[in-house]
């Protein structure tokens, strides 16, 4: 997966699958966390900027990040300073897919943890994050998953 990311001409499909491997290996093997923190996070970027249409694409990113904080939280201020912060709000600017609920939910996850930083730059894309994502998470009433988890993170954004 790590290849098929950094290969020379990589297609975004195969971007797009590499990425979700890496999200699942993340969750079940230490040593894959290292491996994205030391050489594909740029990678993982680039190909979210490069296909920011691409919302499948951007929610596997999205995982990725996600699931390499479940396992390495110290990254998260390095995470935020190359800009994940922007990614995912833009990632939730796309229109309505089948995927959306997923991206809400790792969005609010990601939210979560973001929301801890000092950062001021950091701190205003989280509010709008925040103020996007109530909106968002409004539309899937019957989604329990996303509406529990919403109650909590999104509280300050609520008005």
């Amino acid at each position: 997966a790590l290849a098929a990311l950094q290969a020379d001409t990589p297609t975004e499909v195969l971007q797009q699958h590499s990425l979700v491997i890496l999200a699942g290996l993340c969750g079940v093997h230490p040593p894959t966390v290292a491996k994205v923190l030391g050489e594909a996070l740029d990678g993982i970027f680039g190909a979210m900027v490069q296909h920011a249409q691409n919302f499948g694409l951007q929610v596997a990113g999205l995982a990725v990040c996600d699931t390499v904080l479940d396992r390495n939280g110290d990254q998260l201020t390095a995470l935020a300073d190359r800009g994940l912060p922007k990614l995912l709000a833009a990632c939730l600017k796309l229109p309505q897919a089948a995927e959306k609920p997923k991206a809400i939910l790792t969005g609010l996850s990601l939210l979560d943890k973001l929301q801890g930083l000092d950062s001021a730059d950091a701190q205003d894309t989280c509010h709008g994050i925040g103020t996007q994502l109530v909106g968002l998470v409004a539309g899937f009433p019957e989604h329990e998953a996303m509406q529990e988890k919403a109650a909590g993170v999104l509280a300050p954004y609520r008005k």
